[in-house]
This record gives structure tokens, C-alpha cells and sequence, in this order.
């Protein structure tokens, strides 16, 4: 009789056993595909790529005074220029493209004149809409002073966009950068537009 309960009793034990392995197993099972929805998540950033060139036309060149933002229209390029801005945001303004635009873009951060660790920064798309500016997408690229190049493509001619520089949100990194925009049409007044962003 006692071999008979401690039978039962260690098969009870083994069947608790293999339940909780399983339910263990379940859990890893379900948990995996969050890990795979990660990596996707890090791989669709936008990031530039290294090449392209850039020209400051006649007349346009790096400011000296820290935080300005000039810009020059020549032909189909929009070329720019800021140095140690301490704001996180410089915006161009707004301009109509034939169906797509190419950013290419070369610049530094530092922090108190000294290079930083930090070489992320972004460029974004803005559309002007019918009441507001929305959002298109951001574009990541490296400020250590190489030039990096990106084409945004299937946009809506006769629209006006514009492009925003930023970077991180630390205020002691400062930014300086030369910038070309090409398949630019023309410059739009932004007077005549509803600057509110969504």
C-alpha cells in the first residue's frame, strides 16, 4: 500500500513537473518574436550614405557669428551653412521640388570646442498642408565631418517642403554644418503659409 501511494504521489510530481516545463517553454516561445520586432524596428531607420559633394555658391560661406543659419538658392540647389548652433533646430525655408530632393550634408558637433562622442544627428522632411506642416520622415546621419547623402523620393510637385536639421537635445553639444539641397524649383514665401506642425 505505501508503495502504491508513493507511486501515485511521484507520478503527480512528474506530471507538475513536465506542466511547469511546458508552461516555461510556452512563455519563451511568445516572448521571441518581441525580440525579432526590436531588430526590425533599429533596421528601417533612414540613414545616410556616405559620398556626395558639396559647393557653397559664390557669396555664401560659414558664418561667423555662432548660431546663424544662411542659405543661398543657385539653379536647382539650395546650399546652407550654420556653425555651433546651440539650438537643436535649424530649419530651411520652403521650396517646391519636380517629385524628389537629394540632402547631402557635412558637419561636426563639439561640445565646448572640444569633439564629442555624440555623432548622431538627423535631418527631417516637412510638408506644408492645407492647415498645418506635416511631418514626411527623419533621416539619420553622422557628424564627424565626412559628407553623407540622401534622396527623398515620390513627393508632390508644386508642395512646399523644407528640411530641419537636429541633433541631440543636450545644450552643451553645438552643431556646424554645410548643406546641399538639389531638385529644388523654386523658393516658396513662408510668409504665405501656415507654419503649424503636427
Amino acid at each position: 500500500m505505501k508503495t502504491s501511494k508513493k507511486r501515485i504521489l511521484a507520478f503527480v510530481c512528474a506530471v507538475c513537473a513536465l506542466a511547469a516545463c511546458l508552461s516555461l517553454t510556452a512563455c519563451s516561445s511568445e516572448a521571441a518574436p518581441a525580440e525579432e520586432d526590436d531588430s526590425i524596428a533599429e533596421t528601417d531607420l533612414l540613414q545616410a550614405e556616405a559620398g556626395g559633394s558639396i559647393t557653397l555658391p559664390e557669396g555664401l560661406s560659414m558664418p561667423e557669428e555662432n548660431s546663424a543659419f544662411v542659405t543661398q538658392l543657385s539653379g536647382d540647389t539650395l546650399a546652407g551653412a550654420f556653425k555651433n548652433a546651440t539650438s537643436n533646430y535649424k530649419t530651411t525655408g520652403y521650396f517646391t521640388t519636380n517629385g524628389s530632393i537629394t540632402v547631402t550634408v557635412s558637419g561636426e558637433l563639439f561640445t565646448d570646442g572640444v569633439d564629442t562622442q555624440w555623432k548622431d544627428a538627423t535631418f527631417s522632411l516637412w510638408k506644408q498642408g492645407d492647415e498645418t506642416t506635416q511631418y514626411v520622415s527623419t533621416v539619420h546621419w553622422t557628424a564627424d565631418g565626412t559628407t553623407q547623402t540622401y534622396t527623398f523620393t515620390g513627393l508632390e510637385p508644386g508642395v512646399p517642403y523644407r528640411v530641419a536639421f537636429t541633433y541631440s537635445d543636450v545644450y552643451q553639444y553645438k552643431l556646424s554644418a554645410t548643406f546641399n539641397i538639389t531638385g529644388i524649383v523654386s523658393e516658396t514665401d513662408s510668409e504665405d503659409l501656415d507654419l503649424n506642425e503636427e
